[in-house]
């Protein structure tokens, strides 16, 4: 009579012990969602300049790791940049050690530079030249600009197409000064200044170092633009 109330007995000790087995396990949501929130913080979600995806592979379901008493720790490998496909280690150090690579895709989404136009080279970029859009930035290698005051005034340094993205390295400080051009030579020495004549013997930008020759003793001497027409040497 009492064996039906043994087998049922046995039955929920059977139960209860592979509920506690299970519960000994490590979450493998919990691992992907920490996964998840350490590369939004890496990236600075949140902060309103980017609209941010990330999802982390499904991991496999057989997978059984021993349950962490201590907070995850979570790292990406050496060098790895944090966008688009990604490898991110996990580690467990208690009670018992283990490690664990998590794949997972991040994107962020932001307003870039592009051209409104086809642009020549060597042009001048006006606001109107331009217009913002959306754009995944992680398919930019090359880099890309946000805010118009960036690049209104500089230099085209090659032809841009319509719709391309304007990047940091398509754009250069505008020549103010031209080979050949005659330029006034500025000498300070504190309060004591001397200007003579001279030639550009090339291109530049404000602030850009270049040969000139002083007209006076025909000596060739660099200089800094600082100025439409005008060098500057320290005496």
């Amino acid at each position: 009579m009492d064996f039906p109330g043994k087998m049922v007995f046995t039955g929920l000790l059977f139960l209860i012990g592979s509920m506690a087995q299970a519960q000994d396990f490590q979450s493998l949501d919990v691992i992907r969602g920490t996964v998840e929130a350490y590369l939004s913080e890496q990236l600075g979600a949140g902060n309103g300049k980017s609209r941010i995806s990330i999802q982390s592979n499904r991991l496999d379901p057989r997978l059984r790791l021993v349950a962490c008493t201590s907070p995850l720790a979570v790292h990406l490998q050496s060098g790895e940049r944090i966008m688009g496909s990604v490898t991110v280690g996990v580690r467990c150090s208690t009670p018992k050690p283990w490690m664990l690579y998590v794949q997972a895709d991040v994107k962020a989404y932001a307003p870039v530079l592009v051209a409104a136009r086809t642009l020549r080279r060597g042009g001048i970029l006006a606001a109107e030249d331009m217009e913002l859009r959306e754009m995944d930035l992680s398919r930019l290698g090359t880099g890309y600009i946000h805010d118009y005051k960036e690049v209104v005034g500089m230099s085209l340094r090659r032809p841009v197409r319509l719709g391309a993205v304007i990047s940091p390295g398509l754009v250069a400080p505008p020549k103010i000064v031209n080979r050949g051009d005659r330029v006034f030579i500025q000498a300070k020495n504190g309060s004591f200044e001397v200007r003579m004549q001279g030639q550009a013997l090339q291109d530049g930008a404000k602030g850009a170092i270049i040969r000139v020759r002083n007209l006076g003793s025909k000596r060739e001497i660099s200089a800094e633009v600082v100025g439409a027409g005008l060098v500057a040497v320290q005496m």
